[in-house]
Protein backbone atom coordinates (compact mmCIF):
# COMPACT_ATOMS: atom_id res chain seq x y z
CA UNK A 1 0.00 0.00 0.00
CA UNK A 2 1.07 3.33 -1.28
CA UNK A 3 0.60 6.39 1.43
CA UNK A 4 2.06 9.34 -0.80
CA UNK A 5 2.20 9.83 -4.88
CA UNK A 6 4.39 12.22 -5.51
CA UNK A 7 3.85 13.74 -9.27
CA UNK A 8 5.62 16.40 -11.59
CA UNK A 9 3.08 19.51 -11.02
CA UNK A 10 2.35 21.76 -13.96
CA UNK A 11 2.67 19.02 -16.45
CA UNK A 12 -0.05 16.97 -17.83
CA UNK A 13 1.98 14.09 -18.32
CA UNK A 14 2.42 14.37 -14.60
CA UNK A 15 -1.40 14.70 -13.34
CA UNK A 16 -2.25 11.83 -15.58
CA UNK A 17 0.25 9.63 -14.00
CA UNK A 18 -0.56 10.89 -10.52
CA UNK A 19 -4.44 10.05 -11.40
CA UNK A 20 -3.55 6.31 -12.44
CA UNK A 21 -1.85 5.97 -9.11
CA UNK A 22 -4.92 7.31 -7.41
CA UNK A 23 -6.51 5.09 -8.92
CA UNK A 24 -4.52 2.02 -7.67
CA UNK A 25 -4.31 3.29 -3.94
CA UNK A 26 -7.14 5.44 -3.47
CA UNK A 27 -6.35 6.08 0.21
CA UNK A 28 -2.73 7.80 -0.83
CA UNK A 29 -2.39 11.49 -0.66
CA UNK A 30 -0.91 13.00 -3.80
CA UNK A 31 1.74 15.58 -3.57
CA UNK A 32 2.48 17.66 -6.66
CA UNK A 33 5.97 18.69 -6.89
CA UNK A 34 8.51 21.03 -8.82
CA UNK A 35 11.74 21.46 -9.68
CA UNK A 36 13.44 23.88 -7.43
CA UNK A 37 10.87 23.58 -4.82
CA UNK A 38 11.55 23.91 -1.14
CA UNK A 39 12.20 20.02 -0.22
CA UNK A 40 11.49 20.34 3.33
CA UNK A 41 7.39 19.53 2.94
CA UNK A 42 8.23 16.20 0.85
CA UNK A 43 10.57 14.71 3.35
CA UNK A 44 8.67 15.55 6.37
CA UNK A 45 5.57 13.77 5.11
CA UNK A 46 8.16 10.65 3.32
CA UNK A 47 9.24 9.83 6.90
CA UNK A 48 8.73 6.11 7.56
CA UNK A 49 5.73 5.66 4.73
CA UNK A 50 5.70 4.29 1.02
CA UNK A 51 6.73 6.71 -1.44
CA UNK A 52 5.32 6.46 -4.90
CA UNK A 53 6.89 9.03 -7.03
CA UNK A 54 6.18 9.01 -10.98
CA UNK A 55 7.38 11.62 -13.67
CA UNK A 56 9.73 13.17 -11.14
CA UNK A 57 12.76 12.76 -9.56
CA UNK A 58 15.40 14.75 -7.06
CA UNK A 59 18.02 16.60 -9.17
CA UNK A 60 20.75 14.50 -7.46
CA UNK A 61 21.81 10.90 -6.22
CA UNK A 62 22.33 12.14 -2.89
CA UNK A 63 18.68 13.29 -2.47
CA UNK A 64 17.31 10.80 -4.10
CA UNK A 65 19.00 8.17 -1.95
CA UNK A 66 18.48 10.19 1.31
CA UNK A 67 14.89 10.02 0.49
CA UNK A 68 15.13 6.50 -0.04
CA UNK A 69 16.65 6.01 3.36
CA UNK A 70 14.08 8.00 5.00
CA UNK A 71 11.02 6.33 3.65
CA UNK A 72 9.57 3.01 4.33
CA UNK A 73 9.94 2.42 0.49
CA UNK A 74 10.62 4.54 -2.47
CA UNK A 75 9.59 3.53 -5.93
CA UNK A 76 10.24 6.11 -8.63
CA UNK A 77 8.80 5.93 -12.34
CA UNK A 78 10.79 8.45 -15.03
CA UNK A 79 11.76 9.12 -18.16
CA UNK A 80 13.77 11.90 -18.57
CA UNK A 81 17.09 11.66 -19.74
CA UNK A 82 18.80 13.66 -16.95
CA UNK A 83 17.02 11.77 -14.08
CA UNK A 84 18.41 8.45 -15.87
CA UNK A 85 21.76 9.47 -15.77
CA UNK A 86 21.42 10.59 -11.82
CA UNK A 87 19.89 7.18 -10.79
CA UNK A 88 21.66 4.50 -13.17
CA UNK A 89 21.67 1.73 -10.74
CA UNK A 90 19.81 2.74 -8.13
CA UNK A 91 17.52 -0.37 -7.07
CA UNK A 92 14.29 2.23 -6.37
CA UNK A 93 14.14 3.50 -9.71
CA UNK A 94 12.66 2.46 -13.44
CA UNK A 95 13.65 4.39 -16.15
CA UNK A 96 12.36 4.11 -19.67
CA UNK A 97 12.51 6.98 -21.91
CA UNK A 98 10.64 5.41 -24.38
CA UNK A 99 6.94 6.17 -22.26
CA UNK A 100 5.52 8.87 -20.70
CA UNK A 101 4.92 9.42 -17.28
CA UNK A 102 1.58 8.00 -17.68
CA UNK A 103 2.25 5.51 -20.10
CA UNK A 104 4.58 3.99 -17.37
CA UNK A 105 2.18 4.19 -14.19
CA UNK A 106 -0.53 2.65 -16.32
CA UNK A 107 1.48 -0.27 -17.46
CA UNK A 108 3.32 -1.01 -14.16
CA UNK A 109 0.10 -0.18 -11.92
CA UNK A 110 -2.20 -1.99 -14.40
CA UNK A 111 -1.12 -3.12 -17.82
CA UNK A 112 1.48 -4.90 -19.11
CA UNK A 113 4.18 -4.89 -16.40
CA UNK A 114 2.05 -5.26 -13.91
CA UNK A 115 1.23 -8.16 -11.15
CA UNK A 116 -2.05 -8.24 -13.02
CA UNK A 117 -3.39 -11.67 -13.44
CA UNK A 118 -5.26 -10.51 -16.56
CA UNK A 119 -2.69 -8.04 -18.17
CA UNK A 120 -4.31 -8.35 -21.62
CA UNK A 121 -7.50 -7.14 -19.72
CA UNK A 122 -6.17 -4.00 -18.99
CA UNK A 123 -5.17 -2.25 -21.89
CA UNK A 124 -4.60 1.18 -21.81
CA UNK A 125 -7.36 3.82 -21.71
CA UNK A 126 -7.15 5.86 -24.67
CA UNK A 127 -6.31 9.41 -22.31
CA UNK A 128 -2.84 7.54 -21.08
CA UNK A 129 -1.68 7.06 -24.89
CA UNK A 130 -2.67 10.22 -25.94
CA UNK A 131 -1.06 11.72 -23.26
CA UNK A 132 2.08 9.92 -24.03
CA UNK A 133 1.28 10.93 -27.77
CA UNK A 134 2.33 14.62 -26.43
CA UNK A 135 4.54 14.46 -23.99
CA UNK A 136 6.69 13.04 -26.04
CA UNK A 137 6.19 14.84 -28.63
CA UNK A 138 5.11 12.24 -31.57
CA UNK A 139 1.54 13.52 -32.42
CA UNK A 140 1.11 10.32 -34.48
CA UNK A 141 -2.38 9.13 -33.13
CA UNK A 142 -5.39 10.24 -35.04
CA UNK A 143 -7.23 14.18 -33.95
CA UNK A 144 -3.72 14.10 -31.09
CA UNK A 145 -4.11 18.21 -31.12
CA UNK A 146 -7.52 18.40 -30.36
CA UNK A 147 -7.47 15.43 -27.72
CA UNK A 148 -4.84 16.71 -25.75
CA UNK A 149 -6.15 20.47 -26.16
CA UNK A 150 -8.83 19.28 -24.14
CA UNK A 151 -6.97 17.26 -21.38
CA UNK A 152 -4.28 19.85 -20.71
CA UNK A 153 -7.51 22.20 -20.43
CA UNK A 154 -9.85 19.86 -18.25
CA UNK A 155 -9.68 20.10 -14.53
CA UNK A 156 -6.86 18.20 -12.59
CA UNK A 157 -9.27 16.56 -9.71
CA UNK A 158 -10.11 12.70 -9.76
CA UNK A 159 -13.68 13.48 -10.06
CA UNK A 160 -12.96 15.49 -13.59
CA UNK A 161 -10.82 12.62 -14.65
CA UNK A 162 -13.27 9.83 -13.49
CA UNK A 163 -15.63 11.51 -15.88
CA UNK A 164 -12.84 12.29 -19.16
CA UNK A 165 -12.51 7.83 -18.20
CA UNK A 166 -15.89 7.71 -19.02
CA UNK A 167 -15.86 9.35 -22.50
CA UNK A 168 -15.38 8.08 -25.72
CA UNK A 169 -12.47 9.21 -28.00
CA UNK A 170 -15.00 10.74 -30.49
CA UNK A 171 -15.99 13.08 -27.44
CA UNK A 172 -12.97 13.96 -26.66
CA UNK A 173 -12.27 15.24 -30.28
CA UNK A 174 -15.11 17.74 -30.18
CA UNK A 175 -14.68 18.68 -26.45
CA UNK A 176 -11.05 19.50 -27.47
CA UNK A 177 -11.87 21.12 -30.97
CA UNK A 178 -12.34 24.91 -29.25
CA UNK A 179 -9.77 24.71 -27.18
CA UNK A 180 -7.46 23.92 -29.76
CA UNK A 181 -8.54 27.03 -31.80
CA UNK A 182 -7.98 29.07 -28.40
CA UNK A 183 -4.14 27.39 -28.10
CA UNK A 184 -3.34 28.51 -32.36
CA UNK A 185 -4.69 32.20 -31.12
CA UNK A 186 -2.46 31.87 -28.15
CA UNK A 187 0.44 30.60 -29.79
CA UNK A 188 0.16 33.30 -32.42
CA UNK A 189 -0.49 35.91 -29.80
CA UNK A 190 3.00 35.05 -27.99
CA UNK A 191 5.05 34.86 -31.80
CA UNK A 192 4.66 38.32 -32.00
CA UNK A 193 6.06 38.72 -28.20
CA UNK A 194 9.34 36.83 -29.63
CA UNK A 195 12.64 38.42 -28.81
CA UNK A 196 15.62 37.31 -30.61
CA UNK A 197 18.95 36.45 -28.70
CA UNK A 198 21.65 33.99 -28.58
CA UNK A 199 22.49 31.59 -25.98
CA UNK A 200 26.05 30.71 -25.75
CA UNK A 201 27.09 27.13 -24.56
CA UNK A 202 29.65 24.79 -25.41
CA UNK A 203 31.80 27.07 -27.99
CA UNK A 204 28.32 27.39 -29.93
CA UNK A 205 26.21 29.60 -30.32
CA UNK A 206 22.69 29.20 -30.36
CA UNK A 207 20.17 31.48 -32.05
CA UNK A 208 17.24 31.83 -29.31
CA UNK A 209 13.54 33.40 -29.59
CA UNK A 210 12.33 34.31 -25.81
CA UNK A 211 9.34 34.52 -24.52
CA UNK A 212 8.26 35.64 -20.95
CA UNK A 213 4.74 33.51 -20.26
CA UNK A 214 3.34 30.69 -17.75
CA UNK A 215 3.89 27.22 -18.52
CA UNK A 216 0.30 26.33 -19.38
CA UNK A 217 0.65 26.10 -23.43
CA UNK A 218 4.32 26.54 -23.62
CA UNK A 219 5.15 23.84 -25.69
CA UNK A 220 2.83 24.44 -28.21
CA UNK A 221 4.88 28.25 -28.02
CA UNK A 222 8.30 27.38 -28.12
CA UNK A 223 8.13 24.42 -30.86
CA UNK A 224 6.20 27.49 -33.12
CA UNK A 225 9.55 29.09 -31.88
CA UNK A 226 11.23 26.71 -33.06
CA UNK A 227 9.18 26.06 -36.17
CA UNK A 228 10.08 29.86 -37.13
CA UNK A 229 13.71 29.53 -37.46
CA UNK A 230 15.30 29.84 -33.96
CA UNK A 231 17.96 26.75 -32.70
CA UNK A 232 16.15 27.05 -29.31
CA UNK A 233 12.31 27.99 -28.10
CA UNK A 234 13.32 29.52 -24.56
CA UNK A 235 10.39 30.63 -21.79
CA UNK A 236 10.73 31.95 -18.54
CA UNK A 237 7.83 33.24 -16.05
CA UNK A 238 8.57 34.38 -11.98
CA UNK A 239 6.65 31.53 -10.36
CA UNK A 240 4.63 31.83 -7.29
CA UNK A 241 7.30 30.66 -5.07
CA UNK A 242 9.84 33.18 -6.49
CA UNK A 243 11.82 31.17 -8.28
CA UNK A 244 11.99 31.84 -12.32
CA UNK A 245 11.44 28.85 -14.32
CA UNK A 246 12.75 28.68 -17.64
CA UNK A 247 11.63 26.34 -20.43
CA UNK A 248 13.27 24.92 -23.38
CA UNK A 249 12.61 23.17 -26.27
CA UNK A 250 14.18 22.25 -29.77
CA UNK A 251 14.71 20.00 -32.92
CA UNK A 252 17.26 18.38 -34.70
CA UNK A 253 20.77 17.72 -32.93
CA UNK A 254 20.12 20.43 -30.55
CA UNK A 255 19.91 19.00 -26.94
CA UNK A 256 18.50 21.31 -24.28
CA UNK A 257 18.85 18.62 -21.66
CA UNK A 258 22.40 19.40 -21.60
CA UNK A 259 21.96 23.16 -21.13
CA UNK A 260 19.44 23.05 -18.73
CA UNK A 261 21.62 20.31 -16.72
CA UNK A 262 24.64 23.25 -16.95
CA UNK A 263 22.33 25.75 -15.06
CA UNK A 264 20.85 22.71 -11.95
CA UNK A 265 17.72 21.27 -14.24
CA UNK A 266 17.17 18.82 -16.68
CA UNK A 267 14.86 16.99 -18.95
CA UNK A 268 14.55 15.26 -22.26
CA UNK A 269 16.44 16.45 -25.33
CA UNK A 270 14.17 18.54 -27.65
CA UNK A 271 12.15 19.61 -24.12
CA UNK A 272 13.91 20.81 -20.83
CA UNK A 273 14.14 23.45 -18.26
CA UNK A 274 15.49 24.73 -15.02
CA UNK A 275 15.26 27.50 -11.97
CA UNK A 276 17.08 30.35 -11.32
CA UNK A 277 16.84 32.84 -8.37
CA UNK A 278 14.68 36.20 -9.70
CA UNK A 279 17.81 38.24 -9.57
CA UNK A 280 20.63 35.65 -11.46
CA UNK A 281 17.35 34.75 -13.62
CA UNK A 282 17.40 38.45 -14.75
CA UNK A 283 20.74 38.84 -15.54
CA UNK A 284 20.37 35.55 -16.99
CA UNK A 285 17.94 36.71 -19.27
CA UNK A 286 20.02 40.02 -20.05
CA UNK A 287 22.26 37.74 -20.87
CA UNK A 288 20.88 35.74 -23.90
CA UNK A 289 19.00 39.25 -24.90
CA UNK A 290 22.57 41.03 -24.96
CA UNK A 291 21.15 43.63 -23.37
CA UNK A 292 24.78 43.81 -20.88
CA UNK A 293 27.88 41.93 -20.60
CA UNK A 294 27.47 40.23 -17.83
CA UNK A 295 28.06 36.74 -18.38
CA UNK A 296 25.91 33.52 -16.63
CA UNK A 297 27.48 30.63 -18.64
CA UNK A 298 29.51 28.39 -16.69
CA UNK A 299 30.51 25.68 -19.16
Amino acid sequence: MIDLVVYHNACPDGWAAAYIAKKRWPGAELLPMNYGQDLSELFLKSAGKHIFMVDYSLRTRELNDQLNSEAKRLWILDHHKTAKAVLEGANYATFDMERSGAGLAWDYLFGIDSDALCREANARPWFVNYTEDRDLWRNKLPRSEEVNAYLISAERTTEKWDEIAKMSLDDAVHAGSAARQYIEYYVRGVGVETQAGVYVFSGRNYHTGVVNMPYVGVSDALHAVVKAGFDIGMAWFERGDGVVQFSLRSEGDTDVSEIAKSQGGGGHKHAAGYQLPLTAARAHIDWILGRTNHVTRCC
